[in-house]
């Protein structure tokens, strides 16, 4: 409740408020001392008591302005009762100024109910003290000072309106700003876990297929095997670097973390080697790629890595056609592959994986369009179009 309450009011992160806050302490406290300090006149109930009540009368008053952000009810509570002695002993001469202020606070800071009962009970006795000091002390009669009464209390329901209707707009606000948080960290690990899916399952498809070759020809062929072992050191280091930095998002507490670089379309050649070796004949094509915004070009790596990943763990051995091309405006990227007919393709498609659908989902994010399924004559294409604006920079 307190930290809500810090929130609603600005306190302590508005120092220009709390700033203004003190100046109109200050300006309040001097006017009731001049209050205090009239000389007489004559028919005028002016206040002829001691200086020094006047004062902590005024301090009283005023001073609890200065913090009615951070005690909203007990700085009303003074302020009303020390208005109230002074209405009684004839200071004060303005409508209540520090009342209506620190009531609006109030209504902004505190719960319905509380605020409710705070505005009820100031009403009442503000009305009791101006009774007591306009009707039976001054004389004035009954009906002027029940307008008065009424008129103050008109003051501090619209006050209270205003208030909690700022408070409600503001909680409104948080809500909105905490939904929003809340969807941005669902975001965010829902981008790591797609990326970590994509390097997984390239490397380990890659892996996989190399492991296999390694068995196969140990015994007959050890050169083979452990030029096959060499590719599986190297893809296995390449990914654990590239998961490390992408956990490294997670785990760091601090901004200066030191972070793997997201790919960039520089690195798709490389990806191109790696199914080579995995048996994959792989012919590429890039065009008019410099320039792609940094989104654009992750989307594009991601799509090119986990297409060439689908055609060496259901293709290979197999012929793979890569272009990716930038044309007024759209990256057009296509991955088509000859695999064997062997491949079995109804069950992989019955019930699409999480690669197809994360290829889409990229593709997805920027407006574009994409396709992914079997070929009349054999194999299988992807086919992606992604718009982006020149300039853009994610």
């Amino acid at each position: 409740m307190t930290d809500l309450r810090h929130l609603l009011t600005r306190w302590p992160r508005a120092w220009h408020m709390i700033g203004l806050d003190v100046c109109t302490a200050v300006v309040i406290t001097i006017i009731y001392i001049g209050f205090g300090n009239m000389t007489p006149q004559p028919g005028e109930y002016t206040y002829d008591g001691p200086m020094w009540i006047a004062v902590v009368l005024a301090v009283g008053v005023g001073g609890p302005i200065a913090v009615r952000r951070k005690w909203p009810l007990p700085a009303l509570a003074c302020v009303v009762v020390c208005t109230s002695v002074a209405t009684v002993a004839a200071m004060t001469k303005e409508p209540y100024t520090a009342t209506v202020i620190a009531m609006y606070m109030v209504a902004l800071a505190e719960r319905r109910s509380w605020s409710l009962i705070a505005l009820v009970a100031t009403a009442v006795i503000t009305g009791a003290a101006q009774f007591i000091g306009l009707h039976l002390n001054i004389g004035q009669n009954l009906t002027d000072t029940a307008q008065m009464v009424g008129f103050l209390s008109l003051v501090l329901t619209v006050t209270w309106v205003i208030g909690h209707g700022t408070r409600r707009l503001r909680l409104a606000e948080f809500r909105n700003a905490a939904e929003s948080t809340s969807k941005a960290i669902v975001d965010e690990r829902l981008r790591i876990a797609r990326e970590m899916h994509d390097v997984v399952a390239h490397s380990l498809s890659v892996i996989a297929v190399k492991a296999g070759i390694a068995n196969h020809v140990a015994e007959e062929h050890p050169t083979e095997a452990r030029e096959a072992l060499r590719v599986i050191e190297t893809i296995s280091r390449g990914a654990l670097i590239e998961m490390r930095g992408m956990l490294g998002v997670l785990r760091s507490d601090t901004e200066d973390a030191e972070l793997t670089p997201a790919p960039t379309l520089a690195e798709i050649p490389a990806l191109a080697e790696r199914a080579r070796q995995a048996g994959v004949r792989v012919k590429l094509e890039l065009t008019d790629l410099d320039g792609l915004p940094e989104g654009v070009s992750l989307a594009v790596y991601r799509i090119v890595q986990e297409a060439l990943t689908n055609v060496v763990k259901h293709a290979a051995p197999a012929d793979c056609r890569v272009t990716v091309a930038a044309v007024y405006g759209e990256v057009r990227v296509d991955i088509v592959d000859d695999g064997p007919g062997h491949r079995v393709l109804p069950e992989r498609f019955s019930e699409p994986g999480h690669g197809v659908d994360g290829m889409r989902e990229r593709v997805m994010m920027f407006a574009g369009t994409f396709e992914a399924g079997p070929r009349p004559g054999g194999g299988f294409a992807v086919r992606a179009r992604i718009p982006y604006r020149t300039g853009e920079t994610s």
